[in-house]
């Protein structure tokens, strides 16, 4: 089975999102504790800190995404029973820890640290969720 989708930067913030959701949500609070408690003391400081902490950490996942972030990208992903090949990159089933859905989005774990993105609406229709189940990769 094949699929193809086009990446807007923002589908790829939100793939981010959907593989890292505690570096994600742990930037935020961090940045609101900070800017509460620069408000409530009435600290410039302490605002600019949480203000500074959330869009470094923004900017930084955007570097990393590279051409992803900066415009529209197509994408090609073909799945058979031995591989998964994403644009080009093969890699057997036997190399994903995990498969789930997430903020719609199919977050295919390779490992803590690694996880490929794919918009679930680049598989309607096509079984995949059948075939990663197939593999035990969910849950």
């Amino acid at each position: 089975m094949s699929a193809s989708w086009t990446t807007t930067p923002k589908e790829a913030i939100r793939g981010y999102r959907a593989t890292h959701p505690f570096a994600y949500w742990f930037r935020i609070v961090v940045a609101v504790v900070l800017v509460a408690t620069g408000f409530a003391r009435g600290d410039f400081v302490g605002l600019a800190l949480g203000i500074g902490v959330y869009w470094i950490g923004e900017l930084s996942v955007r570097r990393q995404l590279g051409p992803a972030a900066q415009g529209e990208l197509d994408h090609l992903l073909t799945a058979t029973d031995d591989e998964l090949q994403v644009d080009g990159a093969v890699r057997p089933w036997t190399a994903f820890r995990s498969a789930r859905v997430r903020g719609g989005h199919w977050v295919l774990r390779l490992n803590l640290a690694i996880a490929l993105a794919v918009p679930v609406a680049a598989f309607d229709g096509t079984g995949f969720e059948e075939l990663v189940r197939s593999k035990g990769l969910t849950r």
